[in-house]
């Protein structure tokens, strides 16, 4: 069997040619257009090609011509299927490119395998006469454009009767074969006519389901270069200001479509000037359409309006079969003109119908948004008000109540049910509702839309039982259709008025209490004062006698005295000074305690200098390496910060003296989240698990014959650094030296790092 390539720009019309020949045996390809078309030619050789003549990029005329100019497809035989009302066009246009065989659409089965099977020099099949009840076509549509379909081809078929019987009587009257014949051709160009508008009438009702605007221009250029048999066609829509909005063309290369448009806009007030009304055409040897534009030998425009309302022009150019347009051309340009001037301002009036059905759609989608947003905030604003542990009543400028939650239920033991509608004087006790008129109704004309909880006085509500209790209120005043509603947020403060004066009691029994011990403590202030006093005065006086005599007895009395007794002598004395050093370390406890802070910055790496250079100053036979942190600065009272390292450093001094290679360091470390001052040592060390038994007063872990001392120090150094807000704390070992921290109660800063 044969390869056909079937070439048109319509699908449905490829389908059906392709449907009957495959029924046959034959392989059927497809293409669009010409350019198409050539492609798959040239990829793979037909046996017969079945081509449309009108179709965009390139149409069947140049099809055939280039065919002919290609050694390998000029002898591939060509039919040409075109519409009915072209077909003295497509006789033209056939004998101008050597086409034998032309098919009207249109086209009988029959007729179209005759023709096929002659083309291929091949013999008609025997086709099988239909079953009865069996039709070989389609059943026939209902639809509005059928049934007009219908009445146009009756229209036709009755004018060619009537025409035809026009032509017999003139036969017979002998009138002559030129009256025959200009009969024959008025027959035909009307049945070519009424196909036209038949197909018009096609085209009208194919827009009429169009609503996009691109795709509308895109049916009519088709239309119109189908119509009008043309090689070219176009629609332009412009703006008032002459610039175009849309173009829509067939037959035009597609690069060239932007500069014809573009050309197009220039030259609209030329063209609007030229062309008002009615369709002009032109015709010459190279008519130029517009810059851009293929040359043409003929051209054919008519404005697009509806109306009174111009929008554009369309045009048909390079007329195929003939070299110009006729009078019949130009009246089906001015019905497509017309019929697109209709349709695009239907378009106009459904794009806005469309504009305002969607800001509609769009309205109503925010008014129910509105609505669901409204009704969710009811929905959330009513169970606030029921779960709400205050208790909320409103009422209206009549003071009659309208909202009564669950906690004023509670509140004052009436349902919801019983208090709607009811004046709020059943709430307020008989003797105070007077006085709720008079407050109310200069709040209703101040404009304050609310008073908050606090800002009015204790009120009093009644219980339904008849108890009155104490209330605080919150008041609000609002507008609701077109009424004021006042909204009270109650709460009891009964059981707080109860709390306050049993704190007020508390308060009072605590100031009393507070000055009790405070006239307790300066009682116990002044007895210290005069311990103190005692102390420095009454028990230094004799130890300080004891030491004089015990000089001046050795002085005068040495010599009789004796080896035992100097002995005797030096141990008094030794026991003197002890004694006088226990007084100065707890006077110096006690001043600890109680003497007033002087805050200032206290270099402790200057004062660590001096304190160690004094204590090597009385110990120059032992070596001490000795390591002070640079830029200690702390803010404390400078005297009391001596005191605390004088104790420190006089500690680790005594505590290293056994060792060869002792090492004294004072510094800051982060320790516990702040910053501390420590003073560490190599020296003997002690169990820290009994390391705060250091800070009681006259404990000690070494015996007095090892090392001397009160056990006073580290008992000031604490009550000194618990003075100032911080803390000590000690890390050691025995035998292996031991570390003293301390933290004061403000921030200790970083030390400041010398070049």
């Amino acid at each position: 069997m044969a390869h056909v390539l079937v070439v048109d720009d319509r699908a449905p019309n490829r389908e059906l040619v392709r449907s009957l020949l495959t029924h046959f045996g034959h392989r059927i390809s497809e293409a669009g257009d010409g350019v198409e078309a050539l492609y798959k030619m040239h990829e793979e050789v037909p046996d017969l090609v079945i081509s449309d003549i009108v179709m965009p990029l390139m149409d069947g005329m140049e099809l055939v011509r280039r065919m002919r100019m290609d050694e390998r497809l000029s002898a591939i035989p060509v039919i040409y299927y075109t519409a009915t009302y072209r077909a003295r066009e497509a006789k033209s246009i056939a004998a101008e490119v050597g086409v034998r065989w032309i098919l009207p659409k249109p086209c009988e089965p029959r007729a179209m395998l005759a023709a096929v099977y002659e083309a291929l020099a091949e013999p008609f099949p025997a086709i099988p006469s239909a079953a009865p009840g069996e039709t070989g076509t389609a059943p026939s549509p209902t639809s509005p454009l059928t049934a007009n379909l219908r009445g146009i081809d009756r229209l036709n078929q009755d004018l060619a009767q009537l025409l035809q019987a026009a032509l017999e009587i003139t036969a017979r009257q002998h009138e002559g074969v030129s009256a025959v014949t200009r009969l024959d051709e008025a027959l035909e160009s009307v049945q070519s006519l009424g196909l036209r508008l038949a197909a018009l009438l096609e085209l009208g009702l194919e827009v009429g389901a169009e609503h996009e605007p691109e795709k509308i221009l895109d049916l009519f250029s088709r239309a119109t270069q189908d119509m009008l048999t043309s090689r070219y066609a176009g629609i332009a829509i412009v703006d008032e200001g002459g610039a175009v909005r849309h173009f829509s063309s067939r037959g035009l290369p597609a690069g060239a479509q932007a500069a014809v448009a573009a050309a197009i806009g220039k030259m609209e007030p030329t063209i609007r000037a030229t062309f008002q009304e009615r369709p002009v055409r032109t015709e010459g040897d190279s008519v130029i359409v517009a810059p851009g534009h293929p040359a043409v030998s003929s051209f054919l425009v008519a404005p697009v309006s509806a109306h009174g309302q111009k929008f554009g022009w369309m045009y048909a150019a390079d007329r195929m079969g003939k070299t110009a347009f006729t009078d019949e051309d130009e009246r089906i340009a001015q019905a497509i003109a017309t019929q697109i001037g209709v349709s695009w301002d239907n378009v106009m009036l459904y794009g806005e119908l469309e504009r305002h059905a969607s800001q509609l759609r769009q309205e109503v989608g925010e008014r129910r948004k509105a609505e669901e947003e409204l009704r969710d905030t009811r929905q959330r604003l009513a169970g606030l008000v029921d779960s709400a542990m205050d208790a909320i009543v409103t009422i209206d400028d009549a003071q009659r109540i309208t909202l009564f939650n669950p906690a004023a239920e509670k509140m004052f033991g009436y349902s919801q049910a019983e208090m709607l509608g009811k004046p709020l004087d059943v709430l307020i006790p008989e003797s105070l509702r007077r006085q709720h008129v008079a407050d109310s109704a200069p709040f209703a004309s101040t404009g304050v839309t609310s008073r908050r909880m606090g800002a009015l006085a204790a009120v009093n509500g009644v219980r339904k039982d008849g108890i009155h209790f104490p209330l605080e209120a919150s008041i609000s005043q609002h507008e609701a259709g077109g009424r004021k509603l006042f909204t009270a947020i109650l709460r009891d403060i009964t059981d707080r008025l109860r709390a306050e004066e049993k704190i007020r009691n508390i308060n009072v029994e605590l100031e009393v209490r507070v000055a009790r011990r405070t006239a307790d403590l300066e009682a116990a202030n002044r007895e210290l004062s005069t311990f103190d006093y005692s102390i420095s005065h009454d028990l230094r006086a004799p130890i300080n006698r004891i030491g004089g005599f015990s000089a001046m007895l050795k002085d005068e009395y040495g010599a009789l005295l004796g080896e035992r007794g100097s002995d005797l002598l030096g141990r008094i004395n030794k026991a003197a000074d002890k004694m006088n050093q226990l007084v100065a370390d707890l006077l110096a406890l006690s001043t600890a305690s109680r003497r007033e802070l002087r805050w200032s910055e206290v270099n402790l790496t200057a004062m660590a200098h001096t304190i160690l250079d004094g204590l090597r100053a009385s110990d120059t036979g032992r070596e001490v390496k000795i390591g002070i942190e640079d830029g200690l600065v702390v803010r404390a009272d400078p005297g009391l910060m001596r005191v605390v390292l004088d104790n420190l450093l006089h500690n680790a001094w005594k505590f290293t003296s056994k060792r060869d290679n002792s090492c004294i360091e004072v510094g800051m470390v982060e320790a516990e989240g702040t910053r501390a001052v420590f003073v560490r040592d190599n020296g003997e060390g002690f169990d820290s698990e009994a390391a705060t038994e250091l800070f009681k007063p006259f404990r000690r872990f070494h015996e007095g014959s090892d090392f001397e001392g009160t056990g006073i120090g580290l008992a000031t150094v604490q009550r000194i650094v618990d003075r100032h807000g911080g803390r000590t704390w000690a890390r050691s070992a025995p035998k292996e030296g031991a570390t003293f921290y301390f933290t004061l109660g403000r921030e200790i800063a970083a030390p400041a790092r010398t070049a």
